[in-house]
């Protein structure tokens, strides 16, 4: 069930991107922002996969983020599985660099190892929310809600607003988010649909088989059963 809307949710991610990349100069932070959406979006499937319970999946997603931002951003931790202690403290200087140059420059800003992980720590508490309110919470239109946030730190940072092709990108996420909703609630209600049938059958089956037996058992039915043998005996001697 919740394969399609995974995959909406890290489309629709990956089209809120194109939304930031107007205020940004070109750079590999895509392909690492990218990686980051898919490990969040991983571990929240993977967790409702196997039943978790609900009130841990944030913290699960939110401890994908950070340790995707380690291993993907923090020097020293690029090849390895487990973060070590001195990644925490480079992730943490990038994050106040990138913090320092957006500050500083106007758009498009230059994109360095700062600004990159900003961009994948951005992208991956998008990909955070979607999930928690497409997949979990099966509400779309608030998803759409921090989509249109997203649209608008273009819209009000750029002086001629954002293009036009930003509204057309989130707008897109948006549908894809509906759309993946209801081919959900279209299967599940196929299979409610199925299955009243199957039961209604087999209440049918059951309740025929009950009255049968119990007829059976029914004092009159045997006295009648009884007085048509006498009959046929009688007829068969004559």
């Amino acid at each position: 069930i919740t394969s399609a809307p995974a995959v909406a949710v890290i489309a629709a991610t990956l089209l809120a991107a194109v939304c930031l990349s107007t205020l940004f100069s070109d750079g590999p932070w895509a392909a690492l922002a990218t990686l980051t959406v898919l490990v969040v979006v991983g571990t929240g499937s993977l967790a409702v996969r196997l039943r978790i319970a609900a009130f841990l999946v944030p913290v699960l997603l939110m401890l994908a983020l950070i340790w995707a931002l380690l291993i993907l951003h923090a020097g020293g931790a690029r090849w390895i599985v487990v973060p070590t202690g001195d990644s925490f403290d480079v992730l943490r200087s990038q994050i106040a660099d990138g913090i320092h140059a957006v500050n500083l420059y106007a758009p498009p800003v230059p994109v360095n190892a700062g600004v990159s992980v900003l961009l994948s720590l951005i992208l991956g508490l998008v990909a955070l929310l979607l999930f928690l309110l497409h997949v979990m919470l099966r509400r779309p239109v608030l998803a759409g809600v921090v989509l249109l946030a997203v649209y608008a730190i273009p819209a009000f940072v750029l002086d001629d607003g954002a293009p036009w092709w930003s509204f057309v990108a989130v707008t897109i996420a948006w549908l894809l988010l509906l759309v993946s909703d209801e081919r959900v609630g279209l299967r599940a209600w196929g299979r409610s649909i199925r299955r009243s049938d199957t039961d209604r059958r087999s209440g049918l089956g059951s309740t025929g088989w009950r009255v049968a037996t119990l007829t059976g058992q029914s004092p009159l039915v045997r006295a009648a059963s009884r007085g048509d043998q006498k009959r046929r005996r009688r007829t068969t001697i004559g």
